[in-house]
């Protein structure tokens, strides 16, 4: 994937040198750890099995840049297709509520929709307070089944949604 500016930011391929800030970002979403990965905190080596296990089944993996700074806010991970999945879009906690994760699922979304594709796919944690089903919503998503994800061990009830990329 070449770098995609999105207002404000850009995102890049993941690489070694980012698992450590990586790692910071997700042990800073300790609520997104407990109800997706049952668990408090990941290390280095839990994330690159994941960064590797992502990579083998055809997912990119990026990292959130504030393009002012270069710092590393956040992580995205999606896997290409007609219809793309979204896997992942994490914020650092100090960065959320801000108006970034909107903005960049909106510079994501106009990326994917000049390449062609025709939908974008996520699967929603929903089963505990405080889910992000509202968030997706007021992007334009909307669900269509529910569905059970097992992650780290952990399984999670999680609703299906879509949103159309036609023009």
């Amino acid at each position: 994937m070449e770098h995609l500016r999105a207002g404000g930011y850009t995102l890049r391929p993941a690489a070694e040198s980012d698992i450590g800030r990586i790692v910071q970002i997700y042990n800073g979403n300790k609520p997104f750890l407990r109800h997706h990965l049952g668990t408090d905190r990941v290390s280095p080596d839990f994330l690159r099995g994941e960064l590797a296990q992502m990579e083998a089944l055809g997912f990119l993996s990026c990292v959130i840049l504030d393009a002012h700074t270069g710092e590393i806010v956040g992580v995205l991970d999606y896997q290409p297709g007609e219809t793309v999945y979204l896997s992942l879009l994490m914020l650092d906690a100090g960065a959320q509520g801000k108006g970034a994760g909107t903005a960049v699922f909106r510079a994501f979304e106009r990326a994917m929709a000049e390449k062609g594709r025709q939908a974008v796919r996520i699967d929603v944690v929903d089963d505990y307070p405080g889910d992000l089903t509202a968030f997706w919503q007021k992007l334009g998503f909307s669900g269509e089944k529910h569905t059970l994800l097992c992650w780290g061990g952990k399984r999670s009830r999680a609703l299906v949604m879509a949103k159309s990329l036609a023009r």
